[in-house]
This record gives structure tokens, C-alpha cells and sequence, in this order.
């Protein structure tokens, strides 16, 4: 499908084989929908036991998969005093209770910190 499309999968969407051959990639074959409605597509109509469900549910609170970090707010302005002032990395992220990859990225981000801050 990302050849017919020439580009990435837009996020949320899923390539559907409308004969339900997954060897058949032929163009009139593949359908692009989204994950909710590919979701509904092969699952409507079946009937879960509870204990299928139970299951279902225990694997998904044991899943790892992608983990939402949390956002950071660190106004430039204080990163490039603490900088200035010679505070490390991992006093920073202290101060801000947050990783200390968190401020090395701001800092990556922004390169003029640690210039100004140096020639300060």
C-alpha cells in the first residue's frame, strides 16, 4: 500500500485485504481504513466468554508498549541561568523532578544555551 500511496500509512490507518487473503496485494485487493473500523470489520458478531474477556483484559494490563512520558515545562530563560551558573545536568532535572535526558534534550534543542551561558 505505500507504494500505491507513495508515502507513509497516515497514523490511525491500516491496510484492509478485502478478499481476506493477506498474499493478495493486489491494488483492487487493498483497502486503507482506519484501526477502529478494521477493528470492527474483524471482530463484529463474535461472542467472547467471560473467561476469554478476563484474558483479554489481564494481557493488556500486562502489555509494555510505547509509555506516554510526561511533559516537562522548563522555561528557557531558568535552563540558561542554572546553565550560566554552572548547575549540572542532573541538578537541573532534580529541580524540575523530571530524567536528566529531559534537560540534556532541551539543551541538544537548543544549542545557543550553552553558547551564551559559556560566553557569559
Amino acid at each position: 500500500m505505500k507504494y500505491w500511496l507513495q508515502d507513509d500509512l497516515p497514523n490511525g490507518y491500516v491496510v484492509h485485504h478485502v478478499n481476506g487473503n493477506k498474499l493478495d496485494n493486489r491494488r483492487i485487493n487493498l483497502q486503507l481504513i482506519s484501526e477502529k473500523e478494521h477493528g470492527s470489520l474483524h471482530n463484529s458478531g463474535k461472542v467472547l466468554s467471560n473467561e476469554h474477556k478476563e484474558r483479554i483484559a489481564l494481557a493488556n494490563k500486562k502489555r509494555r508498549g510505547i509509555k506516554m512520558k510526561k511533559r516537562v515545562n522548563i522555561p528557557l530563560s531558568e535552563l540558561k541561568e542554572f546553565l550560566r551558573e554552572g548547575k549540572s545536568v542532573n541538578w537541573i532535572a532534580q529541580h524540575y523532578n523530571c530524567d536528566w535526558s529531559t534537560v540534556k534534550n532541551r539543551v541538544y534543542e537548543n544549542p545557543e544555551l550553552v553558547e551564551e551561558a559559556s560566553n557569559d
